[in-house]
């Protein structure tokens, strides 16, 4: 069920490297190892570079907007022949949408506690998949 807020979190993983790669490519004091760096030896390459990093961010909202319509239309309520919001059918829905939310505040709180608190990763782990699991049952 709760599925969708791991590929949410997957995808916010990958913007945030495609940013810090294109941060540190486009960097004055940028090394010759860098990935990307090496493209920048003539006006050409810099171009070349400039252009593949616009495709890159234009393929990644390309994906991020297809997600996006899919979880909508996970999430969204359905109605009765009269038009007004059937309970019943929407509560799948409304389940799936607070099991996200809570994947996403225990990601925050499992970085926070192993990164900012230094708690050992073994500790993290049992404790995160002990919350994921009160998450289920409960909701």
């Amino acid at each position: 069920m709760g599925s969708g807020s791991f590929v949410g979190t997957h995808r916010r993983y990958l913007l945030w490297e495609a940013f810090m790669i294109t941060a540190h490519c486009l960097h004055p004091r940028a090394t010759k190892d860098s990935p990307l760096a090496r493209l920048s030896q003539t006006p050409w390459e810099v171009k070349r570079k400039k252009l593949f990093i616009v495709f890159a961010y234009l393929t990644l909202i390309l994906v991020v907007a297809a997600f996006g319509s899919i979880v909508a239309n996970t999430f969204k309520a359905a109605y009765t022949e009269s038009g007004a919001v059937d309970v019943a059918a929407s509560s799948a829905n409304a389940t799936t949408a607070m099991i996200s939310i809570l994947f996403t505040v225990l990601a925050v709180v499992f970085g926070f506690m192993v990164y900012r608190r230094n708690v050992s990763l073994g500790v993290s782990t049992i404790a995160g998949v002990a919350a994921i699991v009160v998450c289920v049952v409960v909701d």
